[in-house]
């Protein structure tokens, strides 16, 4: 004979065995549709990357449609991308960037600043130092922009390429300016030809 007692205890051993088999069925149908939307993400994001990456630079290779900023306190002058940004100047930096986010979030930013935090230092004197850091920094070759000296280095650690430039070699403390790049690695072919056709078009205002 069932007794009540009994007969409440089978239904609650029923009532809390239905429970769990909901709870198990929700938990497994949640964690696939959320495979599914990282799935999608991924793929998305990875699609976006491609796109950008592979994509020609439209208006970007036409230096002559690109836009003009000048620095008309450390005297300087760049062309960059039309569609670019110019980020709000951060002491003596002024970068551009791909995006209007802040610069170490976007995939690309050029930047650009006159060097304030050295002193009696020369051209000769910061490729000397780069070149006894062999494991941070590569230096690449000599270059002149658009008549002033310079030379670039590669950074190992982190993408990023840059160029120093010297207003006047003849000097014994001389005034340089650094043009440099960080990037993501998936924009890394854009990002450098960027880069080469921004500091092409570098001048010095003087």
């Amino acid at each position: 004979m069932v007794t009540n007692s009994s007969r409440n205890n089978w239904l609650r051993i029923g009532f809390t065995v239905l429970v769990v088999i909901v709870v198990i069925i929700f938990i497994y149908r949640f964690s696939k549709q959320r495979n599914k939307i990282n799935e999608g993400r991924q793929s998305s994001s990875s699609s976006s990357a491609q796109t950008i990456t592979n994509k020609p630079l439209e208006n970007n290779n036409t230096i002559s449609s690109w836009k003009v900023y000048k620095d008309n306190i450390d005297k300087w002058e760049v062309k960059y991308p039309a569609d670019w940004h110019v980020l709000p100047k951060v002491g003596p930096v002024t970068s551009f960037t791909v995006s209007n986010e802040d610069g170490g979030k976007a995939p690309i930013t050029v930047s650009i600043f006159k060097n304030t935090d050295v002193s009696a230092e020369t051209l000769e004197s910061r490729k000397k130092y780069f070149a006894g850091k062999p494991n941070d920094f590569q230096v690449l070759e000599d270059i002149s922009v658009n008549g002033k000296s310079g030379f670039e280095i590669k950074f190992l650690k982190v993408n990023q390429r840059e160029a120093i430039i010297s207003k006047d070699l003849s000097k014994s403390s001389q005034i340089l300016f650094t043009i440099f790049v960080i990037y993501n690695k998936a924009y890394e072919k854009n990002a450098l030809s960027i880069y080469k056709k921004m500091l092409s078009t570098f001048k010095l205002l003087d």
